[in-house]
């Protein structure tokens, strides 16, 4: 998030500041709204994380509604041990086919088959522990006064 706050700190002279997220990305911008929330025009969350009722992801995972939802049934993707890697890690070059087919399901399920392993080329197989355990919630007073914009999979603020 450091990254982020001096990119936004460098470029706000020049203008309006719009951060857009999807998936994690929404609890780095979430957390630069809250740091820097004079700099930042508007936060654009799409199918990204916006913690306001759990302090972040993991505890939304455990609810029951998340259950329900398409991405739960992938912790099958998990391998390693997060403790000692720092990471969660995920294997996208899985051979089983029924991993992938849920996969493409919750993620991509309007696309071909071709586009669909191009976009696994791109997926990065760790996710920081530090991200994934981090406050995610927007702090009150700062962002209720920007617009919102949203296009939610995930618990999001949408207003």
């Amino acid at each position: 998030m450091d990254a982020v706050v001096d990119v936004v700190r460098r470029v706000a002279e020049h203008g309006p500041v719009v951060l857009v997220a999807a998936s994690l990305g929404g609890l780095t911008i979430s957390g630069v709204g809250n740091v820097i929330p004079d700099l930042v025009d508007r936060l654009v969350y799409i199918s990204a994380w916006s913690c306001v009722r759990r302090a972040d992801p993991i505890e939304y995972m455990q609810e029951p509604e998340f259950a329900g939802n398409l991405m739960a049934p992938l912790a099958a993707f998990n391998v390693g041990d997060p403790a000692r890697l720092g990471v969660g890690r995920a294997n996208y070059r899985t051979a089983d086919p029924e991993l992938l087919n849920a996969l493409k399901a919750a993620t991509m399920a309007d696309v071909s088959d071709e586009q669909f392993r191009a976009f696994l080329n791109i997926l990065q197989p760790d996710e920081s522990i530090a991200v994934m355990t981090a406050p995610g919630a927007p702090s009150p007073a700062p962002t209720s006064a920007w617009p919102a914009t949203a296009h939610c999979r995930w618990p999001c603020r949408t207003g």
